[in-house]
């Protein structure tokens, strides 16, 4: 199968105002405008075909920085209060520290948690410029909140968002969604038809907030949060239950979910079309974020310009969708050898979405070049 089909468009919409399995053409029309997304229209300045492409957009913090769409998502719920993204973004402030000695003065921006009685709520704290988990915290006490961040002094900007901690258990443990969307022009917004499931070193059930491994689901934290194995023989097959860190158990695709559900006695069609929803979910709020983002300056889209991006989202025990955060260079080397081909096919698919009306365009250039 061509890589280029295995991506879907994502086109934004409210639900109730388009039907969810139709081709929403409101997103359609705005962000697939002619002069900017085919490549015979593709310029530079005003009538001259452009040949070159960068494979990054110039400014991209709204969606990248996580303070930034936390911002931009809480603008867009409140003019479209009834829209997916209002309801799948976690309560989430941004907290500036301009010095670690300044923590409780900081925190008077955030009275939700400043006021907040010992275990009333759980929260998580998170760089809001960091990646590989870098720097979290997730608490439901004010002082451990205050001890790590006066940990991390290097560390100024920060976000405080509602840690979702009735997540979906598989195998006893949580997970999270990394779904690949792929941004071209200005705007035209490709989702890959599968995702990965990235699941935690250590079972969620009764682990204390401190255990990282257990809560955490980034893949370079499972390896280093997996326990060790308990003897020779299972290190030599790396391990079972929580000992051992392997690769097949921490990622996963979402399409094997129905699989591992169906071993839980859920049954395999009604596991399957959980899924489905599951996943049609996924593309409807990663069609509205980009939609919320797109019209603000700190996403600022050039029509000679693509990108990858990798979203993490997390599913509650009712299989409600969260957006967590958006990923710029997602690190391909997280998915393993046992998914290499998933890769293969998403590069593939970028080529043939991206590159190939790119050749097409310079082969009418020459042609024209040479009839002249």
């Amino acid at each position: 199968m061509s890589g280029s089909l295995c991506w879907t468009p994502l086109h934004g919409g409210r639900p109730g105002v388009w039907p969810a399995s139709a081709v929403l053409a409101r997103m359609f029309r705005l962000l697939h405008a002619p002069a900017c997304c085919t490549g015979e229209n593709m310029s530079a300045s005003a009538g001259t075909p452009c040949t070159k492409w960068a494979s990054a957009y110039c400014v991209r913090k709204g969606l990248t920085r996580k303070a930034h769409l936390a911002h931009n998502a809480r603008k867009w719920a409140a003019k479209h209060p009834g829209g997916r993204l209002a309801g799948a973004v976690p309560e989430t402030w941004p907290l500036e520290l301009d010095d670690p000695e300044y923590v409780d003065e900081a925190l008077c921006d955030v009275p939700e948690v400043r006021d907040m009685a010992d275990g009333a709520a759980v929260w998580i704290a998170k760089p809001s410029i960091t990646n590989q988990a870098t720097g979290i915290c997730i608490f439901d006490r004010v002082g451990d909140l205050r001890a790590a961040l006066e940990a991390s002094e290097d560390l100024r900007e920060w976000v405080l968002q509602r840690y979702i901690d009735r997540p979906l258990l598989v195998g006893g443990r949580k997970f999270h969604i990394r779904a690949y969307v792929l941004c071209i022009g200005s705007l035209a917004v490709y989702v890959y038809s599968d995702a990965l499931a990235l699941f935690a070193a250590k079972p969620y059930a009764g682990a204390p907030l401190t255990d990282l491994a257990a809560h955490l689901t980034n893949t370079c934290r499972a390896r280093r949060g997996a326990s060790p194995p308990d003897s020779d023989a299972e290190e030599a097959t790396g391990g079972g239950g929580s000992r051992g860190w392997r690769e097949e158990d921490a990622v996963r695709l979402v399409s094997e979910l129905p699989q591992l559900l169906e071993a839980e006695g859920l049954a395999r069609g009604e596991a399957e079309a959980r899924v489905r929803q599951l996943m049609s979910d996924v593309h409807a709020v990663l069609g509205e974020c980009l939609e919320a983002v797109s019209g603000e300056l700190s996403f600022f889209t050039l029509p000679t310009c693509f990108e990858l991006f990798g979203f993490d989202l997390v599913v509650d025990e009712d299989w409600h969708v969260w957006l967590l955060e958006a990923n710029a260079e997602p690190d391909m080397a997280q998915t393993g050898e046992r998914l290499r081909p998933l890769v293969a096919g998403l590069v593939e698919g970028i080529l043939a979405l991206v590159a190939d009306p790119l050749v097409r365009l310079v082969r009418i250039l020459v042609v024209t070049k040479l009839t002249n």
